[in-house]
């Protein structure tokens, strides 16, 4: 900028102006970068994480197949730790998306060890709602062995007509779980809302990858009883369903 004659006010040249339009352009790029960036990392998180469920899934099965300190059984132990430092991986990347992550410590302990599920034993009919068949058939089988009744839906549009199918049969659900997110379809926040029309007291837990939504840490104030965020192992599969047909509070 410069000074006129009289130095009464400041001229912003043709030059300056021209300038500045570069600057707003160049910060205008590097946002759109940062942004990108952002939910590049955010997606390969949270599809990372459904990965970390079905392993963790597919290892807590094969643990209680597994002989107490066989080779079998170690080299299970070493594949879970692998696998929980890979978490720790994905929880960076959504901090670096933006969406956060609870920290190890708000989230249950993950035990590597022997797998003791019996005071996680339980009974009933789950609805399980999961647009990635792994997660689903791995969830399942890991809720089949907890003592629960499985039936699995690949969308919210699914669940609820499994669901009032089921309701005018008899048979109710007694927990739904719902996965956040499902693409193309409805997620578990337009989910919950059409089955609390059919069934006001439904019993739903939120499940997702991305830890810090406020779906996931607010779950009770969009009508959830709890929520289970992926990667999860199964004792906290275990845990949140209990604590759900239990009323219990702390079931996070």
């Amino acid at each position: 900028m410069g000074e006129n004659n009289s130095g009464d006010r400041m001229e912003i040249t043709d030059r300056e102006v021209e300038e500045l339009r570069n600057r707003i352009v160049l910060l205008e790029g590097e946002l759109a970068i940062r942004d990108g960036l952002e939910v590049l990392a955010g997606g390969i998180a949270h599809d990372f994480n459904n990965l970390l469920t079905v392993i963790l899934n597919n290892i807590s099965l094969m643990k209680l197949e597994a002989p107490e300190g066989s080779g079998t059984m170690i080299g299970l132990e070493e594949m879970e730790k692998a696998t929980l430092k890979a978490r720790d991986l994905a929880w960076k990347l959504l901090n670096i998306a933006g969406n956060g992550s609870s920290s190890p410590g708000e989230e249950a302990a993950f035990g590597v060890g022997e797998l003791d599920l019996n005071h996680l034993k339980g009974s009933g009919r789950i609805l399980l709602v999961d647009d990635e068949e792994d997660v689903r058939t791995s969830t399942g089988a890991a809720l089949s062995r907890l003592g629960y009744t499985v039936v699995l839906a690949e969308s919210g549009s699914k669940a609820i007509e499994i669901f009032c199918q089921s309701a005018d049969e008899g048979r109710p659900f007694d927990v739904v779980i719902l996965d956040l997110t499902v693409h193309g379809g409805k997620g578990a926040k337009e989910t919950v809302s059409s089955l609390k029309r059919t069934e006001p007291g439904v019993k739903a837990v939120v499940s997702s990858g991305y830890a810090n939504d406020a779906v996931i840490t607010k779950f009770a104030e969009f009508g959830f009883s709890g929520r289970l965020a992926k990667p999860y192992t199964m004792e906290d599969l275990g845990r949140v369903v209990k604590a759900v047909l239990d009323e219990s509070p702390g079931n996070s």
